[in-house]
């Protein structure tokens, strides 16, 4: 007992190392956080402004959006920052990275609990810390909450299963506990975690198992008793905005599942055929949980399935790895044992971790200093009350300048989309950030006729001068940074070497 144990120990933190290994890359040399953020930035503050009691509204974009975003990571880092006096720009770069990290030994108990074999759960494990998806999102500054949604939903599957099978009440608090702070932490991974239940307590009832039933309750109570404070304090029908219209398409999630879309590796998916024949493993052992829990995650997340869909991948695709290697010790098993074989996997291995950085690196990015520096320029030499429209040429997912020059500035960006999930008419905001992206594509003119047909006022343009292209991230519109220049009443306010900022207040 006591080897199975150091075993396991050792297991779990070589588990950690490799997957903090794997997160460091996109930290290192950086001192501002990956990507997104700055609206958990503005909550934050505020939430350590008003004495760590929840506001009504926020203040951020100057839109009063109701403060209705789950606040657990709000509470860890303005607790630290309060009590500690740490940067809370560090803190938005270290608790994602350090959350994310703990979250893949974490998923080795579960794959373990799934999967009754340690090979298995150690291949479910080193392959889940390799999913692009499972830390691409996780480690940017909005990791902050997706970081903890993920590590707690993981733990309360650990802890639910083994409520099921023993019905020790240490579990059941655990995972009533687990569930509470899921729900805390992020609604999306709260949405993954209640419908994963419902399949593992339907499996459960097809095996006859009818005590999960009384058991599934005592989970449901005991969750409701943990976050019952926080709903009394914020709810209101607006609470249910992102249900109705969560931006996404489920329609476009379904044919991600059907066209095997399912990893996010960019290079060659050897992760997405190790989980085909996890998969073709599980129909053929009628392992039912394994077979429909894939689906059902693309099926009935609605937004952001990819991201949840790590956790039944991984223990496919770690299903997959050990049937193979089994059926090679079967049917060949010298070259199992042999340096090519040797050198081989550790050819897949690197290939694999370098496959994944590179379906991560084209988000997982800081704002330049030469960014930095345009936004401080703006929060000292701008009118407080000024409107900024950012063109950037991309979505408005991978579009974080905005975000942060509101949160860092207090000034407006009348295309911002970032916060607006809380308010109603999510799918407009995201059409009127399109189509203002799209009128740019074709010139100043068309630009400016449709800002002045849609009384929508602008101040400043900031537009990057960057005609480069880097994975995943391509600036399509960079040729019309000149011509805005020369646009009949428009002023050059700001420039450097990536970012020109224009003064459009003189247009007629």
């Amino acid at each position: 007992m006591m080897k199975d144990k150091n075993h396991n120990f050792i297991l779990v933190g070589l588990l950690f190392i490799f997957g903090l290994f794997v997160r460091l890359y996109f930290f290192v040399g950086n001192h501002f956080p990956l990507h997104d953020g700055g609206f958990f930035y503005v909550l934050i503050q505020e939430l350590i402004s008003n004495n760590f009691s929840l506001p009504a509204f926020s203040s951020y974009n100057n839109a009063n959006i109701p403060f209705l975003y789950p606040p657990f990571g709000f509470y860890f880092v303005g607790g630290i920052e309060f009590l500690f006096g740490v940067d809370r720009l560090q803190l938005m770069q270290v608790v994602p990275l350090l959350v994310t990290s703990l979250t893949v030994p974490a998923f080795y108990f579960l794959a373990f609990e799934i999967l009754k074999r340690r090979e298995k759960a150690f291949a479910s494990a080193l392959i889940f810390s390799l999913l692009p998806y499972s830390y691409k999102w996780l480690i940017m500054g909005g990791g902050i909450t997706r970081s903890f949604g993920a590590l707690f939903a993981v733990l309360a599957l650990i802890f639910l299963i083994r409520f099921f099978r023993e019905g020790r009440w240490q579990a059941g608090v655990l995972c009533a506990l687990s569930c509470g702070l899921t729900v805390l932490s992020h609604p999306e991974w709260a949405w993954f975690l209640f419908y994963s239940i419902g399949i593992y307590l339907l499996v459960s009832l097809l095996s006859k198992q009818k005590k999960v039933l009384l058991r599934s309750a005592l989970i449901l109570f005991g969750t409701a008793l943990v976050i019952l404070p926080w709903v009394l304090k914020i709810y209101s029908p607006k609470v249910l905005h992102p249900l109705q219209d969560s931006g996404f398409s489920r329609a476009g999630e379904i044919l991600k599942f059907l066209m095997l879309s399912w990893s996010g590796e960019l290079l060659f998916p050897v992760l997405t055929v190790l989980a085909l024949i996890g998969l073709g493993l599980a129909i053929k052992e009628k392992a039912l949980l394994m077979v429909v829990w894939l689906p059902a995650v693309f099926i009935l997340q609605g937004r952001a399935a990819n991201q949840k869909a790590v956790i039944p991948l991984a223990l496919l695709a770690g299903m997959g790895l050990v049937s193979l290697a089994d059926w090679l010790n079967t049917r060949h098993p010298g070259f199992i044992k042999s340096f090519v074989f040797k050198l081989l996997g550790a050819f897949v291995l690197i290939y694999t971790v370098i496959g994944s950085m590179i379906s991560v690196i084209g988000y997982a990015q800081p704002l330049s200093a030469q960014e930095l520096e345009s936004i401080s320029w703006i929060g000292q030499a701008t009118p407080a009350n000024s409107n900024f429209l950012m063109l950037s040429g991309e979505g408005w997912v991978e579009e974080d300048y905005s975000e942060w020059m509101v949160s860092l500035t207090g000034r407006n960006s009348v295309s911002l989309v970032q916060g607006y999930e809380w308010m109603p008419d999510f799918s407009g905001r995201i059409a009127k950030y399109d189509q203002i992206q799209y009128q740019y594509s074709r010139g100043m003119e068309p630009l400016i006729t449709w800002l002045q047909e849609n009384d929508i006022a602008v101040d400043y343009l900031i537009i990057p001068k960057l005609n480069t292209s880097t994975i995943g991230k391509s600036n399509v519109f960079g040729l019309h940074w000149e011509d805005a220049r020369g646009y009949p009443g428009v002023e050059t306010a700001y420039e450097n070497d990536e970012i020109l900022i224009l003064d459009i207040t003189g247009i007629e």
